[in-house]
């Protein structure tokens, strides 16, 4: 099997990904730190109807918050 490619640097190639981002049927987002970690990227995915791998853009943005996430797992 043969796959296609392209890449991203986001946020600063944002423009190029918007004009483009229809074309694909998954986005992996492979990156650290901020935009990333804390769900952003997924955020935008999810709003664009982007199928991603990974967790839900919800996910990053809770657990980028210790005390949430003690909570969170404290209940659990």
């Amino acid at each position: 099997m043969k796959y296609e490619h392209d890449m991203y640097i986001l946020p600063n190639e944002m423009d190029r990904f918007l004009s483009h981002y229809k074309e694909y049927d998954l986005a992996v987002p492979v990156f650290h730190g901020e935009y990333g970690e804390d769900g952003t990227i997924f955020g935008l995915l999810d709003s664009l109807g982007l199928k991603y791998t990974f967790s839900p853009f919800a996910t990053h943005a809770v657990c980028m918050d210790k005390n949430k996430t003690n909570i969170l797992v404290e209940k659990i």
